[in-house]
């Protein structure tokens, strides 16, 4: 994710060059891992009946590129610490006051129009749910929930004590696992009859919980009652063979196109993700045959062709088809945005095209220990290494892939 033009022709060596002076920055962008939370993690442990609140200030700063750009890191964050304690950062009085004013605020009733924005609808589910407010005394409050999309199935649930048929008919886009939903959702089971959509969420629960063999059982009365493709999904991730998982990942793919994207909106973006999953479950089993027939199938499918899995699962063809042309044009031409730890095996196969072109100008004959050596350093294959060997990954891709992701 690279805010410069890694397509420069005055960069020109084939490798990602870190010290090419002639990437241009295009674009302002920022990566600010902030809060509470530990870095790059998205939660945090807080006590139940508990606040937790913090301040954070943002100020533009123009640092010193030796210093940040540095070898010497504790220099780096040595240098913004004294930027933050002089003139030109945040006087900490100042700071302290602040934060003093908005923890006054933390039990001020907040009053309908002064809400300038309405967040998610699941804290005013879970107040639905349990009659009581998440935060007292009205300082955070959750509105109640819209009957949309997301929030139909469980609302459904809450309102009437079973789904409506209208909901049956729909895909589901929210899966709760809390205790309080499966009881309600175990008790309409008793009380009505059960459908698709109940074994579906009880399946979901229990595997999230462990308890393997009933979610098997649980997704296949909701195949019995309504073939659909997440209780075929489901059963493909734990099936006990490869070919059973291929079948079941082929019956949620059919069970796919005959759904009706003029009646369900979330159509499109199911059939996006599974397709994702199956083209890099089949590249990664090395099913290539069944993978080169799902891929031409979705050729209709512009949208599930440039999705970075597809993407990668098509170049793994072209590479074990040995066209290693098309491959490559694949690999250096998108920036595979998804991709963090997963980028080092789209720079393994580029490597591979590299070796497969290097054969192919030496007359098809295999490189010798000294040949491959040589193409390692040609396209800087071990970036600034000293104790990569002829056999180690490359840990340096094409322009556009760069390094690998946080040493992987």
């Amino acid at each position: 994710m690279s805010g410069s033009d890694y397509n420069t022709s005055k960069c020109t060596n084939p490798y990602y060059d870190p010290w090419c002076t002639e990437y241009e920055h295009e674009g302002a962008y920022t990566e600010l891992q902030v809060g509470p939370a530990p870095t790059q993690m998205h939660t945090f442990p807080i006590q139940a009946n508990s606040t937790y609140e913090w301040s954070e200030w943002f100020k533009g700063y123009a640092a010193d590129p030796t210093r940040i750009h540095g070898s010497n890191y504790t220099d780096a964050v040595e240098s913004v610490n004294e930027w933050m304690n002089s003139s030109q950062g945040l006087d900490q009085n100042k700071f302290q006051e602040m934060d003093s004013f908005f923890e006054s605020l933390s039990t001020v009733a907040v009053k309908p129009e002064n809400i300038i924005n309405q967040g998610m609808a699941w804290g005013g589910l879970r107040e639905q749910l349990t009659g009581k407010p998440l935060v007292p005394h009205g300082a955070c409050p959750f509105t109640k929930p819209e009957y949309n999309e997301e929030t139909r199935q469980w609302l459904d649930l809450f309102v009437n004590g079973t789904f409506s048929n209208t909901t049956l008919k729909l895909i589901p886009v929210n899966f709760e696992i809390d205790e309080l939903w499966i009881k309600m959702l175990t008790n309409s089971m008793k009380k009505y009859k059960p459908t698709w959509l109940h074994h579906l969420f009880l399946g979901t629960y229990q595997l999230e919980t462990g308890n393997v063999d009933d979610a098997r059982n649980s997704f296949q009365a909701s195949i019995n009652l309504k073939p659909n493709v997440h209780a075929y999904r489901n059963l493909a991730l734990f099936a006990p063979t490869a070919n059973d998982a291929f079948d079941l990942f082929t019956s949620a793919w059919l069970c796919w196109k005959l759904l009706d994207s003029t009646i369900d909106p979330v159509v499109a973006n199911l059939g996006k993700d599974l397709s994702s999953e199956i083209a890099v479950w089949l590249m990664l089993n090395q099913k290539y045959d069944e993978l080169k027939i799902f891929l031409a199938g979705i050729q209709s499918y512009p949208l599930f062709l440039s999705k970075d899995r597809v993407l990668h699962a098509t170049a793994a063809v072209h590479v074990h088809d040995g066209d290693w042309k098309s491959a490559e044009t694949i690999l250096i031409s998108h920036c595979f945005p998804t991709y963090g730890s997963e980028r080092s095996a789209l720079i393994d196969l580029w490597w591979d095209c590299k070796l497969m072109e290097a054969v192919s100008k030496n007359g098809g004959l295999n490189l010798t220990k000294l040949e491959t050596i040589q193409l390692r350093r040609k396209i800087g294959c071990d970036g600034d290494s000293t104790s990569t060997t002829v056999n180690s990954k490359c840990t340096r891709g094409p322009p556009n892939l760069g390094l690998q992701y946080a040493g992987f």
